[in-house]
């Protein structure tokens, strides 16, 4: 169907198609978008999708951005690989040559677009190679890694930063609870529950605070997202 069949079938203006066509964020009344979708054969919603924000709705990690991240990742003298996904709002990230260096990074990192738009760091977790290794130098690559992710959502206009912690073992029956008393339940023996208090002490550094402090329970895990406003 030609745009001119299209517009003398629907009622639609030949200009007005033209304009949903070049702009696929442009707005369309419900009368427009039911007259298209209908002359076409078509559920409206199968044509049509709501979007709260278009300018949200354009960012993405985009190659650009990505090379914006390289290079506030690069001058802390680190470098990433990426691997994008989920129409490139999600992505998988790891150091390149992690097999050679002293502590290696693994990342699982998602532009929240639903609600106040952020940068959500679902994984965020440091590997040393060797016991030797001393526990400061991940902390010093947590805190590195974390500024620059800081620095990125900055410089994309997101409106704050979440990472997400995991600690084992801790049963929450109150739904808030203030860290000193969330210290007191921690079994510091615990690997993930020493990277878990590493973690939130180096963010809490970087202005990161408790969000909405509900367990959230997972396998033998539970999740505590920490939260840091851009202004």
């Amino acid at each position: 169907m030609t745009m001119s069949e299209l517009s003398n079938r629907s009622g639609v203006l030949r200009r007005t198609i033209a304009r949903i066509i070049d702009d696929p964020y442009c707005n369309v009344s419900g009368n427009v978008g039911l007259s298209l979708s209908t002359t076409m054969g078509k559920r409206f919603e199968d044509v049509f999708i709501a979007v709260l924000n278009p300018e949200l709705e354009r960012l993405k990690f985009t190659k650009e951005n990505l090379m914006l991240l390289d290079h506030l990742i690069e001058s802390q003298g680190i470098k990433f690989t990426y691997s994008t996904y989920m129409d490139d709002y999600k992505m998988n990230i790891s150091t390149k040559y992690g097999s050679k260096r002293r502590v290696e990074f693994f990342g699982n990192f998602l532009i929240d677009r639903w609600g106040e738009p952020s940068l959500k760091l679902i994984d965020f977790d440091l590997i040393k190679r060797g016991n030797l290794i001393p526990e400061k130098e991940r902390k010093i690559w947590f805190m590195k890694i974390l500024t620059v992710c800081v620095e990125y959502a900055k410089n994309v206009h997101l409106n704050s930063v979440m990472l997400r912690l995991q600690a084992d073992n801790i049963w929450l029956t109150d739904p808030q609870v203030s860290f000193e008393k969330l210290l007191k339940r921690v079994n510091e023996t615990e690997k993930i529950n020493q990277y878990f208090l590493m973690g939130y002490a180096t963010a809490y550094q970087l202005g990161f605070r408790f969000d909405d402090f509900t367990t959230r329970h997972r396998e033998a895990h539970h999740d505590f997202w920490l939260k840091k406003q851009i202004h």
